[in-house]
């Protein structure tokens, strides 16, 4: 059974009018459900990224740090999820999609260190 996605838009999740199956490559069945903002959405969407990129900027290191690290562990957390995620979505083995998981829990862990 697929399940459907919003978009994440000032912390709130929403719903498009307009929405995409996305098959899976490895049997053609329905991996998922996502919604499409129209226009007017994503131009809010972006402007409310450029006001959260200018609270990130200017908040403390050790605060960046504290909520990267946060993320690391929440992706460590559902590694197999993303796995089979990415199995399904993308037809990669899950072997692939594994390590593929580890490198963005890597890639999180680093930045929390250097923020």
């Amino acid at each position: 059974m697929s399940r459907e996605f919003g978009f994440l838009v000032n912390g709130e999740w929403i719903k498009g009018k307009k929405k995409r199956e996305i098959k899976s490559p490895y049997n053609g069945e329905t991996a998922g459900v996502v919604n499409i903002p129209d226009r007017e959405t994503a131009i809010g969407s972006v402007r409310f990224a450029e006001d959260a990129f200018s609270k990130w900027r200017e908040s403390p290191s050790y605060e960046r740090s504290r909520i990267l690290r946060k993320i690391a562990e929440g992706i460590a957390a559902r590694k197999e999820e993303f796995a089979r995620t990415l199995v399904l979505e993308g037809g990669k083995p899950l072997k692939t999609a594994r390590v593929e998981v580890d490198r963005a829990v890597i890639t999180f862990s680093v930045a929390a260190e250097e923020a």
